[in-house]
């Protein structure tokens, strides 16, 4: 016997919230929730007949053996704690709430066990419950309804716990899978890393991973969906655990890391390695010190911070893994440019500073002065500067202002410069391409240019040339090690570097006559030009 009649009663679902939020992403149900949500996104359910006195209504006033309110198949996860033992079919119950659960989506029950909690007419038992459940009783009426793959079994009998979790996934098919799939197969000590953030974030974890691997770690790595995309084909990752953007709200996330780490023999937490240690963060302390405290403090190169908060040793590893399928389609891609040399470029990051005001003139001079392909990469809201850029263009070799007297879509303007130049020199992929296939086509590249962006660190221990426009990061921090890398730093700016994070104006001058950060602008393009064009002679003598 586990349970203790002096332990805190009520409230089950504290004691698991955070081990079931990997499979409680998106849209679903807390079904008997009480005045307390699992998390804020639940759909409480609940009669509410035992909370007299309680100010609080659920989200859904309902008996929750009847789900008729929520059509077959339409959300993605249903969570009970402590209430089918209360119910007096289980399996009528079981197989509603299985309804409403689209495939890929997860039913998770958290129940007292019978051997950790009184049994029914025994001393101390609630005499409200209908059942004593082993986890196999409730297996049994699974496999009676079918289709699923149970992804958790697990006793919980630590602490003030007394009770099982199971986790069944929906599957398309009516097959299931008992006992759950070894994820571990050959029981190496579990590591868990975690790490939310952009796509540059994710690059720069990822070159810890080889040495944790060395070491014979099975690795879980904990991030986002946008973490997710970049290295879900890492070989060194042995699982992932994926939660939404705030699905875990800020302000829990401590206590949530704190309940994750009994479950794994390593926990190594990467956020805030970067953002909020060697980048100040608005209404911190570090990021209202002076500019050369923060100079002093934060001077550091990020991968081998990474790497010692990590506790791995070089060497420094970022890397991202592209599937075959990707490689072959950038190869295939490549192949229809022809054998000119191709730049890459990225026009902006993930801040308001990632973004250098004199690309046009740039390629102005590239198309005038070489053979070679311009592709520009960024995401949707780019897709303005493709357009300043293709309209800088059309105004310089066709002495057409169409900003001014006749405005046009990027398709027109591209148009008129592949009939002027007899062929396309420039193509525009901002949120065009999804961030794995602008990755994979890295490879194929002669040479990468661009601010601090996700795109240059995928890049940076690659052999292809690189050209890197620093804004808020120093050579030292981000580009030190980087290979083949030329680095322009900004000149005749105060600011620079400021080791700050910027959401807004607020902090990071504007240059006036562009619109953008006086660090950016200050970078002047014959600069630029100049690396481009050294990086290519070089290219061709290689």
């Amino acid at each position: 016997m586990v349970w203790r009649a002096e332990d805190p009663q009520g409230a089950e679902s504290k004691k698991i919230k955070h081990l079931i939020v990997p499979y409680t992403r998106g849209l679903g149900l807390d079904l008997g929730c009480g005045p307390w949500k699992a998390w804020p996104h639940f759909i409480g359910v609940d009669n509410f007949d035992e909370w007299a006195g309680f100010e609080w209504r659920p989200d859904v006033p309902a008996d929750c053996t009847n789900l008729s309110m929520f059509a077959d198949a339409s959300l993605d996860f249903v969570f009970s704690s402590h209430l089918l033992e209360h119910i007096e079919n289980t399996e009528k119950t079981l197989r509603e709430w299985w309804r409403v659960i689209r495939p890929d989506g997860h039913l998770v029950l958290y129940l007292p066990h019978k051997d950790f909690y009184p049994n029914i007419g025994e001393e101390g038992s609630n005499p409200d419950h209908k059942h004593d459940f082993l986890p196999a009783d409730i297996v049994a009426i699974m496999e009676r309804v079918g289709g699923w793959d149970l992804v958790e079994n697990q006793d919980r009998n630590g602490g003030t716990e007394y009770s099982f979790l199971q986790v069944y996934r929906k599957t398309k098919g009516n097959k299931h899978a008992y006992p759950c799939r070894m994820r571990n197969p050959k029981q190496k000590p579990r590591c868990l890393v975690i790490r939310y953030g952009g796509f540059g974030d994710m690059i720069q974890a990822s070159s810890v991973l080889p040495g944790l691997k060395e070491e014979g770690y099975h690795i879980v790595f904990n991030t986002t969906p946008r973490g997710h995309d970049v290295i879900r084909h890492d070989p060194h990752v042995d699982e992932f655990m994926i939660q939404d953007v705030d699905q875990v709200p800020n302000e829990e996330l401590t206590e949530y890391w704190k309940a994750l780490g009994p479950e794994y023999d390593r926990v190594i937490n990467l956020c805030e390695t970067i953002e909020g240690t060697l980048l100040a963060i608005p209404g911190r302390r570090n990021h209202s010190m002076s500019k050369r405290a923060r100079h002093v403090l934060m001077d550091i190169n990020y991968l081998e911070f990474t790497h010692a908060v990590a506790d791995v040793p070089p060497p420094y590893r970022p890397h991202f893994y592209a599937t075959a399928a990707e490689r072959k389609e950038a190869a295939d891609f490549r192949k229809k440019i022809g054998g000119a040399p191709v730049i890459v470029w990225t026009l902006t990051g993930s801040s308001i500073h990632k973004a250098w005001p004199w690309s046009g003139d740039v390629a102005a001079w590239l198309v005038e002065h070489t053979d070679a392909r311009i592709l520009y990469e960024g995401g949707r809201d780019t897709q303005v500067l493709e357009i300043a850029i293709a309209q800088a263009l059309v105004k310089h070799f066709l002495d057409i202002d169409y900003e001014e007297s006749h405005p046009m879509k990027l398709s027109e303007l591209l148009a008129r410069l592949k009939a002027h130049f007899g062929g396309n020199r420039i193509f525009c992929f901002s949120g065009r391409r999804t961030i794995r296939e602008s990755m994979a086509f890295i490879d194929q590249a002669d040479m990468m240019v661009g601010p601090e962006t996700g795109m240059l660190n995928a890049a940076s221990m690659m052999s292809v040339p690189k050209v890197v426009m620093l804004s808020h990061s120093s050579k030292v921090n981000l580009t030190r090690d980087w290979v083949n890398t030329t680095t322009i730093e900004p000149v005749g700016v105060d600011c620079y570097p400021c080791h700050r994070l910027h959401y807004d104006r607020a902090f990071c001058p504007e240059d006036e006559p562009t619109g953008a950060a006086a660090c950016a602008a200050s970078i002047r393009p014959e600069r630029v030009f100049k690396a481009i064009m050294e990086q290519l002679s070089l290219r061709k003598v290689a």
